[in-house]
């Protein structure tokens, strides 16, 4: 296997190139060293140096836990009532409906599981889920890049999984919602690096390699089917991606998708006919929300970036060596570099559209990487200018990529240092310890302050419940989540749906039957001030709400609940 070249040996007239820098700058040396350190192959240094960076992530990971949060405050319940749901046997598809697939509630369960029960463990989930993508990226980096960017790429993908922060948003708004998303773009980045050598002179791709793509698209599958898809694009490409179509690939693909998707499948109990129709029915609801105009203005606001990354694929084009002539797949493949980025871009903004974001594409950092190993190999290229390009190609990464490590840094100081003012807190049950925090609203301090009206909405509702609710009685709510088993700790009910959105995981054309939406609760808990926008309790005023009524009768109310409870 040809490894990164260390300059020392592999670059000849290196001597010379040093002379120049010399005769160019007062003091050149730090610019030798600093292009060598970049160019020397993986080793002790870069292993090294790699596992002290993870244990310190998963030493902050462990530390904080769960983050204050001041965004998405809400999706806490999503995340805790899912995974109370796995821990009590209950399986997504199978049991209840849900948009996504088990690999996210499965994490966030074990979390909950290591934790003791405590509303800690969805951080712990999250963290254990950066740890395993952090160790796998690096593990197919050193058969890539340099040793300095093997571990700059591990440690992207790693914050890029774990960082409490969404996509696109500033590093303050610290939050667990929509991890899944987070997770989804590291996995499809590794498997870019497996699938698309970028070196000249790179070996064939061993069968380990594609067994490993293969899992990691049976893994997108069970995450979030968007992911998947995209995935699964790539992968197909990959198979012509030395010019000739690689059948011994194709079997290690194939292989290792089978293997992780059989073991998912067994958990699922094999009702392949209940996850798709939970697909089918959260892809028609989001196709509600995609617009020529919408996708127009993703295309439109990624563009700059977009540019930036092809000036860095075309400075890697022309530094590579010519390639081979052949027929047309290889002639395409002659402009390889700027090939990827361009379907980079595009699934990129696939992602974006059909998660109803605007901005960032994590995929384009990693690649710029990949280019900027390839430039800094070149050995015809001045010492001088690889390194103003190296410093170059670190800032563009760095200026996207920098709030996952920020974030990170933050939750931690939100945990050891936490605010009091427009800090609101759950004050028992299994909610007991988030805290949301209002501080940057324009409205702060007001009820409507989402923090003070969910920790409200959680504390009045449990209070109403311990007084009212009957030994074994389940509980489900009218909302958009179900937070109030996980709050008690007592069994939740079968049925109902993950994330009762409607035109975003439930339409109109697809939803479930009010049987299917009650499942076996006795008890419903109806908001008489609601999580979810007006828009989207449309849905449960038309489907459920009436529903509801007629099958079960107000028996308790408190300031914000009303507690209903089955007819017999």
């Amino acid at each position: 296997m040809i490894r990164p070249t260390a300059p020392e040996e592999a670059a000849p007239g290196q001597d010379s190139l040093a002379e120049s820098v010399s005769r160019g700058l007062p003091d050149a040396g730090w610019v030798l060293r600093l292009v060598t350190a970049a160019r020397r192959s993986p080793g002790f240094g870069s292993h090294l140096a790699i596992a002290m960076l993870l244990a310190a992530m998963l030493g902050i990971g462990i530390r904080t836990g769960i983050v204050p949060m001041r965004s998405y405050v809400e999706d806490v319940i999503f995340f805790a009532d899912n995974a109370w749901r796995v821990i009590w046997g209950q399986r997504p598809h199978v049991d209840y409906s849900s948009g996504l697939g088990p690999v996210t509630f499965l994490l966030s369960a074990l979390g909950i599981k290591l934790a003791g029960g405590n509303l800690n463990g969805l951080g712990y989930g999250n963290v254990f889920a950066g740890i395993t993508i952090g160790i796998w990226a690096y593990a197919l980096l050193v058969r890539r890049v340099s040793g300095l960017l093997a571990v700059a790429g591990a440690v992207m993908l790693c914050l890029l999984s774990l960082g409490p922060v969404q996509l696109g948003e500033s590093f303050r708004l610290s939050t667990v919602a929509m991890s899944y998303n987070r997770q989804g773009y590291a996995l499809l980045g590794l498997l870019i690096i497996e699938s698309f050598p970028l070196r000249q002179e790179e070996p064939a791709r061993g069968l380990g390699g594609a067994l490993s793509t293969g899992a990691l698209c049976a893994i997108l599958l069970f995450l979030k089917a968007n992911y998947f898809l995209v995935g699964l694009v790539l992968a197909a490409i990959s198979l012509a991606w030395s010019g000739r179509l690689e059948r011994r690939r194709l079997a290690g693909l194939a292989a290792g998708f089978a293997v992780v998707a059989m073991a998912f499948l067994a958990y699922l109990r094999f009702d392949v006919g209940a996850m798709l129709a939970d697909l089918r029915m959260a892809a028609d609801a989001r196709s509600g929300a995609i617009s020529p105009a919408f996708v127009t203005q993703v295309f439109a606001e990624n563009f700059p970036g977009f540019l930036v990354l092809a000036g860095l694929a075309a400075m890697t084009q022309v530094m590579g060596p010519p390639p081979s002539e052949g027929g047309w797949v290889k002639g395409v493949l002659r402009f390889r570099a700027l090939l990827l980025a361009g379907i980079l871009y595009c699934a990129g903004v696939l992602l974006l559209v059909t998660n109803c974001q605007l901005e960032r594409l994590p995929m384009h950092e990693l690649l710029a990487l990949l280019f900027l190993d390839c430039i800094l190999q070149c050995s015809r290229l001045d010492v001088r200018h690889t390194a103003v390009l190296l410093v170059m190609g670190t800032g563009l990464i760095l200026g996207a990529q920098s709030a996952d490590g920020l974030s990170f840094l933050n939750g931690l100081r939100l945990k050891l240092h936490p605010r009091q003012e427009f800090a609101y807190r759950v004050t028992s049950g299994g909610f007991a310890g988030a805290v949301f925090l209002d501080d940057y609203l324009e409205n702060k301090d007001t009820h409507r302050a989402y923090g003070s009206f969910l920790a409200t909405y959680l504390n009045d509702g449990s209070d109403l419940l311990r007084r009212e609710l009957h030994p074994g009685e389940k509980v489900t709510t009218m909302d958009t989540y179900n937070a109030f088993p996980f709050a008690l700790g007592i069994e939740p009910p079968l049925g109902g749906m993950a994330s009762a959105t409607y035109k975003y995981l439930f339409s109109d054309r697809y939803h479930p039957s009010a049987d299917a939406f009650f499942g076996n609760a006795d008890v419903v808990m109806f908001p008489k001030e609601h999580a979810l926008t007006d828009a989207k309790w449309e849905g449960l005023k038309m489907y459920y709400i009436p529903e509801m009524e007629r099958r079960f009768v107000q028996v308790a109310e408190s300031a914000q609940w009303r507690m209903y409870r089955r007819r017999k």
